[in-house]
């Protein structure tokens, strides 16, 4: 018996260790690297609304990061050179095309809700062409296991895409037919 309890001492020990392990050892913010891109067509407006989320802390470091900068997001510590960083970053890694031609969207705008950073954009869309490539490499410069959602809308269609680094680029149909 008195095994037994010297078992169940050393198994308590071995546990609370642990656990006081654990509790000492940094945790990252979070543990997944996902972003989503919402892109909704809209005839009656004659455009796709875009619509991308990202984790404030990791777009704050890639833009550090890339640009040599030392800027704080979420509140701004330097608004103008956070947006025009964020601006020139997006359209770098995030394209939209048709098979004939790059697409021009516009910037809107961001806002912070929670911890994402919420990027709305708006691309001008007379008629929808039959298919979209889409490029999104958003984040896969600081993250290998970055992985990109995609969900395009148009009416009741819906087609969702994941991108990676490996995989950074699809070509959709933009209606069930």
């Amino acid at each position: 018996m008195k095994s037994l309890g010297l078992q169940l001492k050393i198994a308590l020990l071995s546990f609370m260790a642990l656990a006081l392990f654990m509790a000492l050892v940094p945790q990252d913010n979070h543990k997944f690297y996902v972003s989503t891109t919402t892109l909704d067509y809209r005839p009656q407006n004659q455009q796709i609304q875009i619509t991308m989320q990202l984790f404030i802390d990791d777009v704050q470091a890639v833009l550090n990061q890339r640009y040599d900068a030392s800027l704080r997001l979420a509140p701004d510590n330097e608004a103008d050179r956070i947006v025009a960083y964020l601006e020139k970053y997006i359209r770098q890694k995030f394209v939209l095309a048709t098979p004939e031609q790059e697409l021009e969207y516009a910037i809107l705008g961001k806002e912070y809700r929670n911890d994402l950073v919420l990027m709305y954009l708006e691309l001008p869309m007379e008629s929808l062409p039959d298919r979209l490539i889409i490029k999104n490499q958003i984040l896969f410069d600081l993250f290998d296991e970055q992985k990109n959602i995609l969900h395009f809308k148009n009416g009741a269609y819906r087609k969702s895409i994941l991108l990676t680094a490996a995989n950074p680029q699809e070509q959709i149909l933009t209606t069930a037919n």
